[in-house]
């Protein structure tokens, strides 16, 4: 690649170097969204108005309820290391399966069923952080 390329392509992209070494190139609104913290924690795809792309990649997406931040529902159930979270996005995949077999005008409420928090990787470490503090008091 020669220096003209490289300056056009620094100038419209924007590089991220994980600390494992894996680097990402993203267009500025996206790298925006990245610095923002508005990706999932384990694959790092971004997204934007969660209300209207929770399904943009083809993906289940699940929603921290301590920060409103979104995860996917595989990369939990693949990567995700506190089973509880593991078991309450493989949940919510078996519903929209479900869901989705379904005629929309027989779509049963769950409203019976109480539904389990779902943390993302930051709410849970600031609250087991939080849980440790109290135990010491």
């Amino acid at each position: 690649m020669n220096e003209i390329s490289k300056l056009i392509l620094s100038a419209v992209f924007k590089q991220v170097k994980l600390k494992n070494g894996t680097k990402f190139l993203f267009c500025e609104d996206c790298f925006a969204k990245y610095n923002a913290n508005m990706k999932c924690d384990y694959c790092y795809q971004v997204y934007f108005d969660a209300s209207e792309d929770a399904q943009m990649d083809g993906k289940n997406w699940i929603e921290c309820d301590g920060c409103r931040k979104w995860n996917h529902t595989d990369c939990e159930i693949t990567n995700g290391t506190d089973k509880n979270m593991r078991q309450v996005a493989k949940d919510l995949n078996e519903q929209v399966a479900l869901e989705s077999t379904k005629q929309p005008n027989l779509v049963e409420s769950s409203s019976s069923d109480e539904e389990k928090p779902y943390w993302c990787l930051k709410c849970r470490r600031a609250k087991a952080q939080k849980e440790r503090s109290e135990q010491l008091k």
